[in-house]
């Protein structure tokens, strides 16, 4: 019997049951999310891990900022609160790859560092140039727009400000 219900088995055909395709009720199209700026809650409870850096401009004028992280309450190896951003005023710095809306992390420095693009205040303004230094307590101030600019000045007339770390820029 075992053998007639397995031929019976085999030569029965096999039924397939067919279901046409669900058809969901159109649905409207979803805008894509825009990417979200963080709060100032949120700052607040990442407050150990990041921190909102304030971006000023020439006049020294907090006109924006950016979230960088925090290791160990410091950031670049820098303590948190000293570091900001600088706008870039003008193209004055194009020659090397500073140019006018870019954003310059600057760092606190004390002393000026031999070919460094260092941040510099004038008559209450911000000013960047890359710093050589030079015998007798000189100082070549240097530029570089549409062609190099240079300037000897002594170091005690100058009032430094901070050393420049970074730059970031849109595309």
């Amino acid at each position: 019997a075992d053998a007639t219900e397995k031929k019976a088995a085999e030569a029965a055909p096999i039924q397939v049951e067919r279901t046409e395709p669900r058809q969901t009720p159109a649905s409207t199209p979803q805008k894509p999310a825009a990417p979200a700026e963080p709060t100032d809650a949120w700052v607040n409870a990442l407050g150990g891990l990041m921190r909102a850096v304030p971006v000023r401009d020439a006049a020294g004028r907090d006109v924006d900022s950016r979230i960088l992280p925090v290791q160990s309450g410091r950031i670049e190896g820098v303590v948190a609160e000293k570091v900001f951003y600088l706008a870039a005023p003008d193209d004055s710095m194009m020659g090397y790859r500073i140019r006018k809306g870019d954003r310059v992390l600057i760092l606190p420095a004390t002393v000026l560092v031999d070919n460094a693009v260092l941040l510099f205040q004038s008559e209450g303004l911000y000013y960047l140039r890359k710093v050589k230094i030079q015998d007798g307590g000189r100082v070549l101030l240097q530029w570089y727009d549409y062609e190099p600019h240079s300037e000897v000045v002594p170091a005690k007339q100058l009032t430094l400000v901070g050393r420049a770390r970074r730059v970031e820029f849109e595309i």
